[in-house]
């Protein structure tokens, strides 16, 4: 009775973590298989409001590379994400170049790309990709483009 008690028990702790595991593949799979458009920034922490006409994107390609448009420019880059023993999903960004035009808000635009450069951890749901930065800060939160 007692061998047939802790093989349940195994068998419900492996259930656990590979039910975390896939929990946290799904949310890497969600933050690649959509194209996010900014809907807010945390002005405090960015230092710079997004503007009404701004439409900020950011696709997230494969499980290496990610390109958008900062409002005006595009811009693309790098990232490595890793998932540490308590489930927060890091996520390493480096914004590696970007178009040069010249633009009415390129304030706003130059302030996006640090604070992108600066997430530390994300959150990707279906409908939101929450972006906090080093200090644990939430600085970046995007939703689902619209087609």
């Amino acid at each position: 009775m007692k061998n047939i008690t802790k093989f349940i028990m195994v068998l419900a702790v492996s259930a656990t973590i590979v039910s975390c595991a896939d929990s946290k593949k799904a949310n890497v799979e969600n933050l690649v298989a959509t194209e996010w458009t900014l809907d807010s920034v945390v002005t405090e922490v960015v230092g710079v409001p997004l503007s009404a006409e701004s439409v900020v994107t950011i696709m997230f390609s494969d499980s290496t590379s990610f390109a958008g448009n900062g409002g005006c420019n595009q811009y693309f880059g790098t990232f490595t994400t890793e998932v540490t023993p308590d489930s927060e999903d890091i996520i390493a960004i480096e914004t590696k170049g970007r178009t040069m035009a010249m633009c009415p808000n390129l304030n706003f635009e130059d302030s996006y790309i640090k604070a992108l450069d600066d997430v530390a951890t994300f959150t990707a749901e279906d409908d939101k990709l929450i972006m906090i930065n080093s200090k644990g800060d939430v600085s970046l939160i995007f939703v689902p483009t619209k087609k």
